[in-house]
């Protein structure tokens, strides 16, 4: 993972040698005869150097298929190799924003289908779906409980041979088989971890439940309900949802995959059995039947406009060389500070409520984010991948303060010291914001407490900087916010 996140996308300049890629900013390019380029490009909006090399590293690092590949490639380090031939090929395209991938997958459906997306999504995947979305293309939406079920209730639901009414799968079920909705259900769209709430949805289970009910890959082209997943908090190299069920991945690029807090873009990836080439024409942007998915989000791309700039792409792409750097950095963070909460705020019932992180014990979807996240943080913090454990659960954790009033959260963050109080997140630098008032403000106060945000509710996001020195801010806070 770590050589692809550095070469993948990136072969050397043919004409200067150089190692890395140049910044190609022009707008068009020189033709030999009319309507004949003299390279792989015409006009930037349909294609760029950079894009394009960004769009195929972050492709490389989703592939669902990876170990497979591998294998094929280095006979060697597999009992049994399998060949690389059927696996397909996988692709990105890139967008100018996370919202604009979220509007360009949105396009990939009929006018009037319906949306069934998990409940507490992200406040701006909300406000597109039941204001633009709904306004401009007759999209209805149902929010329902896709996550959150605990180890314990999934095991006995396992062990019963039956799904309780309130699992996920038997909500997702009943919504398929609603004679109202269900025959126009055309999208299933989920976040794990959900944003902020950090609530799993077991993404092979609801992958089952679109198959057991007939609503899979029946078409060649474009399965009648596509199961969209949201990866932005984990990152490929913690989470691969393609090889869990998804059809398609979704990334705010702004997050982790760029990880410097300055650049704004959005990336899709479909399956690769989703981009097989179709037998369409229809040129760059007429949508015809026979496309590929993948053919549609590029014509798509070209089409609505919404592309990232050049020297964005190459940002981005710089970012992703230290990809698995990072993550390992921020779940170690993250991890630390989440257990230094537990044993000196929670257990002692001071401070702080609750915290709320994956890669505890506590956590009442420990089990499912140990076999989802297929790393978690081993003892040799240093151990490759694959070699007997996961490396971490990300760098999101979510801490309710007590007493949840809003004097005490400016309290707490106005004394936090390396913590920036904004919104965002995934950046080298730790963050940390209010989502009742600051990033699920556009909720109404109804959704925000079914969801349990409030104004105690405080989302970190641990950067990469010293472990103890973030431990220490968080106590530190939480003690004078007390005090005040």
């Amino acid at each position: 993972f770590a050589t692809l996140a550095i070469h993948a996308g990136q072969p050397h300049d043919k004409t200067t040698g150089a190692v890395i890629p140049p910044i190609s900013l022009s707008t068009t390019f020189a033709q030999s005869g009319a309507g004949v380029p003299l390279g792989a490009f015409d006009y930037s909006r349909s294609g760029n150097p950079n894009r394009n090399a960004f769009e195929a590293a972050v492709a490389a690092l989703e592939d669902p298929f990876l170990v497979a590949r591998h294998r094929a490639q280095h006979p060697a380090d597999s009992v049994a190799p399998r060949s690389a031939a059927h696996l397909g090929t996988v692709a990105g395209v890139a967008f100018a924003s996370g919202s604009m991938a979220t509007a360009a997958i949105t396009h990939l459906l009929p006018h009037g289908a319906h949306v069934i997306s998990i409940n507490d999504t992200y406040g701006g995947t909300y406000r597109y779906f039941t204001t633009v979305a709904a306004t401009s293309q007759g999209l209805t939406t149902s929010f329902l409980a896709l996550g959150g079920q605990s180890d314990a209730d999934a095991s006995a639901d396992a062990a019963s041979g039956a799904e309780s009414e309130s699992s996920p799968t038997a909500q997702l079920r009943r919504a398929l088989r609603d004679p109202v909705t269900g025959p126009r259900t055309r999208c299933v769209w989920i976040e794990s971890p959900t944003n902020p709430t950090l609530r799993l949805a077991d993404i092979a289970a609801l992958r089952r439940v679109l198959d057991e009910e007939g609503r899979g890959w029946q078409q060649r082209y474009l399965p009648p309900v596509l199961l969209v997943v949201d990866n932005t908090f984990m990152s490929p190299y913690l989470q691969n949802p393609l090889s869990l069920g998804a059809d398609v991945v979704l990334h705010s690029v702004t997050k982790y995959l760029n990880g410097h807090s300055d650049v704004v873009m959005g990336m899709v990836v479909p399956h690769p059995h989703l981009a097989e080439d179709g037998n369409g024409s229809g040129g760059d942007t007429l949508l015809v039947p026979s496309d590929s998915l993948l053919q549609r989000l590029r014509k798509l791309q070209n089409t609505l406009g919404g592309v990232p700039a050049p020297f964005d792409c190459w940002l981005a792409h710089r970012g992703l060389k230290t990809l698995p750097l990072r993550m390992q950095q921020h779940s170690r963070n993250a991890l630390a500070v989440a257990e230094a909460v537990e044993r000196h705020c929670v257990r002692r019932g001071r401070y702080i409520s609750e915290v709320i992180y994956p890669g505890l014990p506590s956590h009442p979807q420990h089990a499912l984010a140990r076999r989802q996240h297929y790393r978690s943080t081993p003892a040799d913090p240093s151990a490759a991948h694959g070699a007997g454990g996961q490396l971490g659960h990300g760098g999101m954790l979510t801490l309710r303060l007590s007493p949840a009033r809003l004097d005490y959260t400016n309290a707490f963050l106005g004394a936090l010291r390396h913590f920036t109080l904004a919104e965002s997140l995934g950046g080298v630098e730790s963050l940390a914001e209010v989502p009742a008032i600051m990033t699920h403000a556009a909720l109404s106060e109804a959704a925000r407490a079914a969801m349990g945000i409030d104004v105690g509710l405080i989302r970190l996001s641990c950067g990469i900087e010293g472990t103890e020195t973030l431990v220490e801010d968080i106590l530190h806070a939480a003690q004078t916010a007390w005090a005040q």
